[in-house]
């Protein structure tokens, strides 16, 4: 029995290696912790009749397994006389597995860069790109980033339909204008300028009105909560909240962090007169703290809201979990 297991955090790596492996001779069987059943479990891994066909097992999300589930499965896989040909688990954390590791034939990691990875960023989009077998220039990939975020699942999503979209080698910034699906950048930017100016009411109301429209999609909005709120993240390392800054300090802070400058501008108080919202210097409101603590806030969203039937309750649960001020919420 060949076994594989593939650790981190990006289900999309996960996916492209479990497919790779998938044979039309085998039988395949996905088991997760929603599904889990010891007698189903134990029945795929007994000897069938030699006219059984082969089988391929796929166990996903290993970590999150009750323990005396995890007993089981790590008995069985390590069986010799095992039916399966092809085994893979998947998990987000390897810590459950480690005694298990060194048996495994290989081990794959399957991880996403780190917010401020440019390059590495620009290599993921492009071996989803070769998956079908389509490229971008860099320019291209850094756009579709910038419209997405650093989501993996509608990274590839998008680039599927694009996919389908154009008969050409490469996909243009032009071709990602025409097809990718995304709200207007600007509504994007003040709900989270609300909820860094620690407004809860108006941040409530904003996220309201953006999911009535029958077009939100909830997986690109995190995408960007994600890259908005890692950017102000990196802005307040350089930022003071003693300091009036001018545009001349944008322009450097922004080509020393690598955000930009819109942003920057919009972090440091620096106000233009065509602003719906006048900017407040954000260092005089949040503390990188409170900034961690918004990230880890949009972690716990982007897991809750796969599995609720009204998105909007973690939606409104991660804004009011990310007021630190109760007296500029009105």
């Amino acid at each position: 029995m060949g076994r594989v297991l593939i650790v981190g955090n990006s289900e999309i790596k996960k996916r492209m290696e479990i497919e790779s492996r998938i044979k039309n001779e085998y039988e395949l069987h996905t088991i997760t912790p929603e599904n889990y059943s010891e007698n189903s479990f134990l029945q795929i891994f007994q000897m069938g009749s030699m006219f059984s066909n082969q089988k391929m097992v796929v166990i996903k999300n290993f970590s999150k397994f009750k323990d005396k589930d995890r007993e089981i499965i790590a008995e069985n896989i390590m069986n010799k006389n095992s039916p399966v040909e092809e085994l893979i688990i998947t998990t987000e954390d390897e810590k459950e597995l480690k005694s298990l590791k060194k048996k495994f034939d290989k081990n794959i990691t399957a991880k996403l860069p780190a917010p401020w990875e440019k390059d590495n960023w620009r290599k993921f989009v492009r071996e989803v790109l070769n998956k079908f077998n389509k490229k971008m220039e860099n320019e291209s990939i850094d756009y579709l980033l910038e419209i997405l975020g650093q989501n993996d699942l509608f990274i590839y999503e998008e680039i599927q339909k694009l996919s389908i979209y154009t008969d050409e080698e490469f996909i243009t910034s032009k071709d990602i204008q025409e097809i990718t699906t995304h709200f207007s950048i600007p509504e994007f930017e003040d709900i989270g300028y609300t909820i860094c100016l620690q407004k809860e009411g108006k941040a409530v109301e904003m996220m309201n009105e953006l999911m009535e429209d029958p077009q939100f999609i909830a997986v690109k909005f995190i995408g960007f909560l994600s890259s908005y709120f890692y950017d102000l993240y990196k802005t307040m390392y350089v930022i003071t909240g003693t300091k009036k800054y001018t545009w001349p300090n944008v322009e450097r802070i922004s080509k020393e962090i690598k955000v930009s400058k819109q942003r920057v501008r919009s972090f440091c108080g620096v106000t233009f007169s065509n602003d719906e919202i006048t900017k407040v210097n954000i260092a005089r409101l949040l503390t990188r703290k409170n900034v961690a603590k918004i990230i880890f806030n949009i972690e716990k969203l982007e897991r809750e809201f796969k599995s609720v039937e009204n998105q909007k309750v973690p939606f409104i649960k991660f804004i009011k979990n990310s007021m630190f001020h109760k007296k500029n919420n009105p």
